[in-house]
């Protein structure tokens, strides 16, 4: 896989995850104990042939900005106050 596939499939999994975290009622148990481990894993194997053990630091900033991004969406998403 080249660098701009790597690009291309990180870019598709996190508008993914952003598409679906903007439909969904607000079950943030959901984002952490299966989405986010599932996409962090998936971005370490993405990155893992070409930056080795550099690819878990790689998948720790984009999870990070995934969890930055569902605190900063939830109140603009969630339709269930309570």
């Amino acid at each position: 896989m080249s660098k701009k596939q790597r690009i291309i499939v990180t870019l598709v999994l996190f508008s993914l995850y952003a598409i679906w975290e903007a439909n969904a009622e607000g079950n943030i148990r959901i984002d952490i104990i299966i989405i986010y481990p599932i996409l962090f894993i998936l971005y370490a194997a993405t990155w893992w042939k070409e930056y080795k053990w550099k690819a878990l630091f790689i998948s720790f900033i984009l999870s990070a900005f995934q969890y930055g991004f569902m605190i900063l969406s939830y109140p603009l998403f969630n339709k269930y106050y309570g």
